[in-house]
């Protein structure tokens, strides 16, 4: 009779470790996808920004920000454009929703994240100096947890 209940014991022990394994197995994995999804978000609203013309096709002054009569995101014609660019989906009141250059709406796993895009008009001297644009994207999730994706573009880029 004792062996039955020191088997049971063992027997107990093994399937909760078993159990705890597979838990932490899952809530890795969910951590992973989690990650992957917010660097590929930042990624690729780094490269919509960034696949735009350097210099506003319309002349004018340069200044961060869109132009008055860039509304929205699909207006915008260049790269400043996107400066102070802001998604909340984490907003309670007032949530945003997160969509593609088309306006096409992404799967529900991307609308647990909020975005930020910044561009900077900067010079980086490596072997001589070179002016240009520095835009950082910025993804943040509910727990304020941030992913970026940054990259500088050469004046002479676009």
């Amino acid at each position: 009779m004792i062996e039955v209940l020191a088997a049971t014991v063992i027997l107990a022990f093994a399937v909760i470790a078993v159990a705890e394994a597979v838990s932490v197995a899952q809530s890795q994995t969910y951590e992973a996808l989690h990650d992957g999804r917010a660097t590929s978000l930042a990624e690729a609203f780094l490269e919509e920004v960034v696949s735009k013309p350097y210099a506003d096709p319309a002349g004018g002054e340069v200044n961060l920000g869109p132009d008055l009569d860039e509304l929205s995101r699909n207006l915008f014609d260049n790269i400043d454009d996107y400066h102070g660019f802001t998604l909340d989906t984490l907003n309670a009141d007032d949530p945003d929703v997160i969509t593609d250059i088309a306006g096409n709406v992404l799967p529900q796993m991307y609308q647990i994240f909020s975005i930020n895009i910044s561009t900077q008009y900067t010079t980086v001297t490596l072997f001589e100096s070179v002016p240009g644009i520095s835009v950082t994207v910025t993804v943040t999730d509910k727990t304020g947890r941030a992913w970026t994706a940054s990259r500088f573009v050469p004046e002479s880029g676009g």
